[in-house]
């Protein structure tokens, strides 16, 4: 695109997109996110005689985490338990893949097992939604339960 004011030829927004569901949205938005972070975060770059591009692939890496981040820190805030299993199931490939913090993944999937498989529907639901606590109440004030019962605010 030239300007500001010119429209993507590329990558556009489905025409009836203001009109479909919130779903039907939400389904969109994670398909081209996904898009994005397959194509430009999870790549090796590769220069033009064949050899790794280490600049760019820290750089990317770089990228990848402190999104990752910020997503961690706006599913506490928002007290979201769906989106907290999402951030697990991305966590434990994370943490097995560096050698250090594999204990983390086993603790990431445990988590997730409980939830998904070993604990009754409520149990379950009780122990998704229970990663968080508002002291203060009020949207986006929420914060990691672990967070708060060490006192570190």
């Amino acid at each position: 695109m030239a300007s500001l004011q010119d429209v993507s030829s590329i990558n556009k927004f489905p025409s009836n997109i203001a009109h479909q569901t919130e779903e039907d949205k939400k389904r969109y938005s994670d398909s081209v996110f996904g898009k994005f972070i397959d194509e430009y975060l999870l790549q090796k770059t590769v220069t033009a005689n064949g050899e790794e591009d280490y600049v760019s692939n820290y750089a990317m890496c770089y990228i990848f985490f402190t999104i990752l981040i910020f997503q961690l820190k706006y599913t506490a805030a928002e007290a979201d338990g769906e989106r907290n299993l999402i951030n697990q199931k991305l966590l434990l490939s994370v943490f097995k893949s560096m050698g250090a913090y594999s204990k983390y993944a086993i603790d990431m999937f445990a988590s997730f097992a409980q939830i998904e498989c070993m604990l009754t529907p409520r149990m379950s639901e009780e122990f998704k939604w229970g990663f968080f606590v508002s002291w203060r109440g009020g949207a986006g004030k929420n914060m990691e339960d672990d967070k708060f019962c060490t006192g570190n605010l």
